[in-house]
């Protein structure tokens, strides 16, 4: 279920922020659905049946698109072509519901967590009973949610596209690259993390070094942190790519 390769120091950093930004907006949600399920009128007028987990689905599907989009956009690069592109997001997807629906993921724990919040409890209505365990039974929404994150991977996969477009391709030989990169990082005395927020982080620095492919973006920002190093203006055009 984990195949995908590990995210740059700075990528994984960003995703987790998105996914606690999300998850601290879903608990909130959910909260205040527990919190509408203790109000009669709510039950009686409204639903007019007693509440479901299948209630929760739209505050799951906001999150799970909200988490799947953040990785999402660290990972599409040059590098991968349309069918990589598409595997890997497929597996993403995959990837982030199954966080939410085992046993002990997202959908159990923020249940849980809203339920002692809301001291939901158990009740009797004209309905049936009712407890904060019938929220507890996330399985039957997987397939759903894969469906539902059908348009955001296709949505990530247009994006690719148009990066690839604006990009262009990788580059063709990574060992110039590198000798390329060692060379002007010796003259400057650098190390990996030296070259500062406009540049690559160490992670993508050291990849590089190590004769991996980079893409045109990557060019770009070794450019500028290049240039401001240098004292010179270094066109991402004079840094080889083959």
């Amino acid at each position: 279920m984990n195949s995908l390769p590990e995210l740059s120091e700075a990528s994984a950093a960003r995703v987790r922020s998105a996914t606690q930004h999300a998850r601290t907006s879903l608990l909130r949600e959910v909260i205040q659905f527990f919190e509408r399920c203790r109000d009669s009128e709510f039950i009686h007028i409204e639903l007019e049946r007693k509440p479901v987990n299948y209630d929760l689905m739209p505050y799951f599907t906001r999150y799970a698109t909200d988490v799947f989009r953040a990785e999402a956009k660290e990972r599409i690069d040059g590098r991968q072509n349309l069918e990589q592109c598409t595997a890997m997001l497929n597996e993403l997807a995959e990837r982030t519901v199954h966080e939410i629906v085992r046993n002990d993921g997202t959908w159990a724990s923020i249940v849980k967590s809203a339920s002692e919040y809301v001291d939901l409890g158990a009740w009797d209505s004209e309905y049936g009973e009712y407890s904060g365990d019938d929220f507890q039974r996330p399985r039957p929404a997987k397939t759903r949610l894969l469906r539902i994150l059908k348009l955001p991977i296709d949505e990530c996969l247009s994006d690719y596209l148009k990066q690839v477009a604006e990009d262009g391709p990788a580059t063709s030989d990574p060992k110039s690259l590198a000798e390329w990169l060692r060379s002007q990082m010796e003259s400057l005395g650098w190390t990996p993390n030296d070259f500062g927020s406009r540049g690559p982080d160490r992670k993508t620095i050291q990849k590089i070094l190590n004769g991996g492919a980079v893409t045109m973006k990557t060019i770009r920002k070794l450019a500028k942190a290049l240039s401001a190093g240098l004292g010179k203006e270094v066109l991402p055009s004079e840094i080889p790519k083959k």
